[in-house]
């Protein structure tokens, strides 16, 4: 690291807990930190305050895993934080004393060490007091791979809570009591979770006493913020098997206390999320799979239940509709279904690939899918969306409608005619408006872009098609 030297400065206020050398496999992590996060340790350090990274960035170095998020614990209270570091300092959560300081490459995060606090809601603190114990600190946290903390200067490792061991043995352990862990913040039981599936959760386990408080304490979750919870939520989709995790949250009764209305999902849709193609999917495509077999009038509540983005809500409840159908196997329906899903058509393909040979489905079903399939194979028509060829106004030139539902109507019945015949003029356009019956008839029951459809479309009835 240049511009300190890091055996010259240590911290001011020695931590009171034992620490032990840094394992060698730690050393290079330091090495590549910014030069920046040695600056603010030393200048706590030089105004008489000690300094320790902690938490999430030492666990995850024990584990080789490269993150850009580095927390650094404090003896110094947040007021003074603020006020030595000045217009750099960003009072984040000064109640909880976090304070946030700028870098030229990053923002980090500054907590002020705490002693007891309590906790009388099962969501955050109601009183916090400042301490200068680092063990007490690391005494407060959920669990033992997260109450670790480094030395930079020193290059030293304080592991009171046997951290590392549980690292090495691949175990989820809380600090001290599990129970009183999790009744001192709820979000900690799906933390848990998230903690096991963050790398493999096939190799790893939940501590026996810390599985029966998750269980035990399930049902208060339901007094935690939606936001926290969905925070965690999406977490957990980016893991390496989001499936097997939601599906034992599920099989522990946790589950419906995270996703409030959602039915009892099937096994099968758990394991398809942790198919290779699933696991390269966007989140809305994953909560779409996973909420596939969810009554359609019922999957717009369950969304908004988790406060989900408006856009988040509305591409995961259109893809999982679309989840249930597949198109007729000629290339016109084809056109109008890569047109409609467009980023999405692949993925959809993915699921009926996913479904055509899972074996859970009916008979009919998979021949279905089967059929599509095979078609789409030999077809493949571009997913590219294709752009209308004439608008309103050239419309009525021709017809001599005037603006309404019958124009409307027909200007879509045209623009599918256009994406289903691969129609590339408006002089092409005109010869085969000349065709169509548009001066009688309901106009409500012409064909439209649309995907699902009652035109082209072959609906799944089962909600367990995916």
């Amino acid at each position: 690291m240049e511009g300190y030297n890091i055996t010259e400065h240590s911290s001011t206020v020695q931590a009171d807990t034992e620490g032990c050398d840094l394992p060698a496999g730690m050393v290079g992590w330091l090495d590549q930190l910014p030069d920046e996060v040695a600056e603010i340790i030393n200048t706590l350090a030089e105004h008489g305050h000690g300094a320790w990274l902690v938490g999430g960035c030492v666990r995850d170095a024990w584990l080789g895993i490269s993150g850009d998020d580095v927390d650094l614990c404090t003896s110094c209270p947040p007021e003074t934080t603020l006020s030595i570091f000045g217009k750099r300092a960003i009072p984040t959560g000064v109640a909880f004393g976090t304070v946030s300081i700028k870098g030229a490459s990053a923002v980090y995060e500054v907590t002020t060490l705490r002693t007891e606090s309590l906790y009388t809601d099962g969501r955050r603190p109601s009183q916090v007091e400042w301490g200068l114990s680092l063990k007490e600190d690391l005494k407060r946290r959920d669990f033992t791979m997260n109450s670790m903390a480094v030395d930079l200067n020193l290059r030293v490792l304080y592991d009171p809570h046997k951290g590392v061991k549980d690292l090495e043995q691949r175990t989820i352990r809380a600090v001290g009591r599990p129970n009183e862990r999790c009744r001192e913040d709820a979000l900690r039981i799906l933390r848990a979770y998230r903690f096991w599936g963050v790398d493999n959760p096939t190799t790893w386990d939940i501590d026996n006493e810390l599985h029966h408080a998750l269980v035990l304490l399930r049902s208060s979750l339901d007094n935690i913020a939606v936001e926290r919870k969905w925070s965690e939520l999406k977490k957990i989709f980016t893991g390496s098997q989001p499936g097997v995790v939601l599906q034992q949250m599920q099989n522990d009764g946790v589950l419906h206390h995270v996703i409030k209305g959602l039915r009892t999902v099937p096994d099968h849709q758990f394991q398809w999320l942790d198919q290779p193609p699933a696991t390269g999917w966007a989140l809305h495509q994953q909560l779409a799979l996973l909420m596939s077999h969810q009554d359609h009038d019922d999957l717009a509540p369950v969304l908004k239940g988790l406060t989900v983005p408006k856009t988040m809500l509305q591409s995961t409840a259109l893809f999982s509709t679309r989840l249930r159908a597949v198109p007729l196997p000629n290339r016109a329906d084809m056109r109008i279904y890569a047109h409609c899903l467009g980023e999405d058509t692949t993925a959809h393909v993915q699921a009926c690939k996913l479904a055509a040979k899972d074996g859970n489905l009916p008979p009919s079903m998979t021949e279905a899918i089967e059929v599509f399939l095979n078609g789409w194979s030999k077809l493949t028509p571009s997913i590219e969306a294709v752009a209308p060829l004439v608008d309103g106004r050239w419309l009525m030139q021709r017809t001599g409608l005037g603006s309404g539902v019958r124009l409307g109507r027909l200007l879509a019945w045209l623009y599918r005619l256009q994406i289903e015949r691969e129609i590339s003029t408006p002089a092409e356009l005109e010869a085969v408006l000349n065709t169509l019956p548009f001066v009688h008839g309901d106009p409500q029951s012409w064909p439209t872009v649309a995907f699902p459809s009652s035109a082209g479309t072959i609906f799944m009835t089962n909600p367990s098609m995916a």
